[in-house]
């Protein structure tokens, strides 16, 4: 019989030898998943042709996946040689295409992340250059997937319910309580659909999920106050857009938030209809579920004909600012749910139509214009957002098994949001950069460019380009749906790296709220919105996410 403390020495050898062997499992998916995404970094994403396919990275500066770009060169050349030179080792790669937008695939995986400058030189048969033909581009190479490198601060489902309790004592929520009304020392209320709705979402959610009772009744009221504060908001019936809520809201300080009080950013009705269906579930108050259901009937009543509806309307009129079309998936979002929940089945062909919609505009275009109240519309592919993209694809890869031409068009945009907003490594380029020009309002990686940026993670739009936990949650989701319609073990492992800095951050900050910043110093305060649904989501996906750790 053994002494207790050879007991206990075993009992640690056999721990220790575990833990090794669990180490060195890790290191040899890590490295599978390196190989893995580095072989389909020479893919190129939806590369653009003249005449055809548009060139959708006119304004990228930088690339995980071998890029197309345009050039201006013309097809009149013998042949083109493609030199991409590495300002990092000062080695130039060359090889030959017999077009001037061809894919940087053949030298791709030999060059190393960082400053890239691209020229293209026009050759005649004999080998002799074109005077003429000749042009450069430069632009960033960012590092590929190299494996779950992070580990989690807290369990997921527990770093949701962490953050929903934090928020639930914070004053800009306990205000809600004593008066009925928003904190008035807090500026962002002017987004009203979308913070308000967040409040409802969270609290609604929250007054569920937690087991104790004193919270779940606090909650509760928080977001029937919340609720009824919203409804305040809306449209009256009988005008243009009767029961849509309001974008922006006058009745705090807005600081440097730009409101413009007479127009209505058309998806944020749906979002805040999502969030009085919450309530409605949560509590059974009608009212709320009727709010729902009007916001969709004039989204349906005011559909275009080609299936969508313009991004900016004229409260008093319901027409159209300015020339910019809706990319309508939180729209399809709200009718999915009426159709599957509520049974709502007249919904049905508006949600089709939509959808449709998306796969004839920017499906084809891959013009992912962001979408947010307060940075204003652009120019086709000027100010491209993660946002819209990944919606959709958890839209295509749903529809698989009666489409199963989706699969492929899912998972190459996917590719596209990763490549354009998706930082994986320390050695990525993107951390070292000013994205912004000097002296501008907003530099997303001030002061200390990406050096205090929690990785992996995700950026929001290229106006706005650094690192968001609702950007990390949202594109968490839509590998975790790649994952479960392909079985893949790296979609799942993205989505956990995804998820494990969320709860970094958090545990950095204290462990409470979630940041809305991946980052260390944190600019500004924090968008409710950007602390709820990544908490949300952390919870309702926890047992995926699990499903990594128990595979190692």
């Amino acid at each position: 019989m053994l002494k207790s403390g050879s007991a206990v020495w075993i009992f640690f050898l056999i721990l220790s030898i575990h833990s090794c062997q669990n180490r060195d499992k890790e290191a040899v998916m890590n490295q599978k998943f390196t190989e893995l995404a580095l072989n389909e970094s020479v893919k190129p994403i939806h590369p653009g042709r003249p005449g055809h396919i548009p060139f959708w990275n006119i304004h990228a500066r930088r690339a995980i996946y071998a890029p197309v770009f345009y050039n201006e060169l013309g097809a009149n050349a013998d042949h083109y040689v493609y030199s991409l030179v590495s300002e990092k080792g000062s080695t130039t790669y060359q090889f030959e295409a017999e077009c001037p937008w061809a894919a940087l695939t053949p030298v791709w995986k030999d060059v190393s992340a960082g400053r890239l400058s691209l020229t293209v030189q026009g050759m005649d048969r004999s080998g002799n250059r074109i005077p003429s033909a000749f042009t450069e581009k430069v632009f960033l190479k960012s590092s590929s997937f190299r494996g779950v490198t992070n580990r989690a601060s807290y369990g997921y489902d527990e770093s949701g319910m962490r953050c929903l309790k934090a928020l639930l004592y914070e004053d800009t929520f306990q205000t809600w309580l004593r008066t009925g009304k928003p904190n008035p020392e807090y500026p962002l209320w002017v987004h009203p659909s979308k913070i308000v709705g967040a409040v409802i979402a969270g609290m609604s959610f929250y007054a569920n999920a937690t087991t104790d009772s004193s919270e779940a009744a606090m909650s509760r009221e928080i977001a029937l106050r919340a609720g009824d504060f919203l409804l305040s908001l809306r449209e009256p019936e009988g005008r243009p857009l009767e029961f849509w809520t309001h974008s922006y809201w006058d009745g705090v300080p807005r600081g440097n938030h730009p409101i413009y009080m007479t127009q209505i950013m058309t998806n944020y009705p749906a979002e805040a209809a999502l969030a009085f269906f919450d309530l409605y579930d949560a509590t059974g108050e009608t009212r709320f579920y009727e709010a729902g259901y009007r916001i969709a009937l004039t989204y349906r009543n005011r559909q275009r004909e080609d299936g969508t509806w313009p991004q900016l309307l004229d409260i008093r009129t319901g027409e159209s600012v300015k020339n910019f079309l809706l990319i309508p998936v939180m729209v399809i979002k709200l009718f999915d749910r009426m159709i599957s929940q509520y049974d709502m089945h007249d919904f049905a062909d508006a949600r089709e139509r939509a959808f449709q919609w998306c796969m004839v505009n920017p499906m084809k275009t891959y013009n992912w214009q962001g979408q947010f109240e307060d940075t204003r519309p652009k120019s086709a592919y000027q100010n491209m957002s993660r946002a819209e993209a990944v919606e959709m694809v958890v839209y295509l890869l749903d529809e698989v098994n009666d489409h199963p031409e989706y699969l492929e068009l899912g998972l190459e945009l996917l590719r596209f949001a990763e490549d354009q907003f998706v930082v994986w490594n320390q050695d990525d380029p993107v951390l070292f950069t000013n994205w912004f020009k000097e002296g501008s309002h907003w530099n997303g990686n001030d002061p200390d460019n990406g050096k205090d940026w929690f990785l992996p993670c995700v950026l929001e739009q290229y106006k706005f380009y650094t690192p968001i936990s609702r950007s990390n949650s949202t594109m968490m989701l839509a590998h975790l749906k790649a994952w479960e319609v392909t079985s893949e073990n790296i979609y799942l492992a993205k989505a956990v790296a995804l998820a494990n800095t969320i709860t970094n951050a958090q545990a950095f900050h204290g462990g409470g709220v979630i940041p809305t910043h991946l980052r260390k110093t944190l600019p500004e305060l924090n968008w409710l919105n950007c602390a709820v649904y990544p908490a949300m989501t952390l919870i309702r996906n926890a047992g995926k996410l699990n499903r990594y750790s128990a595979s190692k």
